[in-house]
């Protein structure tokens, strides 16, 4: 399935999703400029994926996307994130041929950002001031 990337400069949040009804309504009513298809994730569990978290916080604008359950217990513990479900699922490794789907983070603006692209993910680093998070999971490319 497409998960779907739009980016709000208002609130300068990224915001991923594999509905494209929801992606649809964040791009007509709610401010965020469509991105498009930025991978391809699975809808169920099958061998080898793990659950996508989503969560989100109000204070920060951001949308934060993990695999590490219990990272994202202590975002929602500690950082004021709010649960949103699970997005769908995603390969944890390399092992089924997936691509590196590249985890960044913008502190001065509170903004995760999620790429396939190595180019796009070292221009945010260098024009834009986000920071390497590492790989948040391996995905099938666009």
């Amino acid at each position: 399935m497409p998960l779907y990337r739009a980016y709000n400069p208002a609130t300068t949040d990224h915001f991923y999703t594999m509905y494209q009804y929801e992606y649809n309504f964040a791009v007509t009513n709610q401010g965020y400029l469509g991105d498009g298809v930025a991978c391809k994730i699975f809808q169920d569990a099958g061998a080898g994926t793990s659950p996508l978290y989503r969560l989100y916080s109000s204070e920060g604008t951001d949308h934060f996307y993990t695999t590490d359950l219990q990272g994202a217990v202590l975002a929602a513990a500690n950082l004021g994130y709010t649960w949103e479900g699970i997005v769908g699922h995603v390969f944890t490794d390399t092992k089924c041929g997936g691509k590196p789907f590249h985890r960044l983070f913008h502190p001065a603006i509170v903004d995760h950002f999620y790429t396939t692209s190595i180019a796009e993910r070292d221009g945010a680093i260098q024009q834009f001031g986000y920071v390497s998070e590492g790989i948040a999971a391996y995905v099938i490319p666009a």
